[in-house]
């Protein structure tokens, strides 16, 4: 799965999705990716960013969009969530 940054916009960039990166266990890779997603929405124009998946929505096998959050360890997510949004409100 892959996180399409400006959709419908001339050449937008498509990132990990955000469980693929916390598979990683790399820090700095949640930061970087945030950081970069950001930079191309304010480069496109776009000045409001949803919000990063901190939900444990994939606790069970079987929920259809588990890849939204960074899994359903507690203790990854919130490393997670800490390194993506520092890297959102870096900008």
């Amino acid at each position: 799965m892959m996180l399409h940054c400006v959709r419908g916009a001339d050449f937008d960039t498509a990132y990990p999705a955000a469980l693929t990166v916390a598979s990683s266990f790399n820090k700095q890779l949640m930061y970087d990716r945030a950081d970069v997603i950001v930079y191309e929405f304010k480069s496109k124009g776009v000045d409001f960013f949803s919000r990063p998946v901190s939900d444990p929505i994939d606790y069970k096998a079987l929920v259809f969009r588990g890849w939204e959050g960074f899994g359903a360890d507690p203790y990854l997510q919130g490393e997670a969530m800490k390194y993506t949004v520092q890297g959102i409100q870096k900008k």
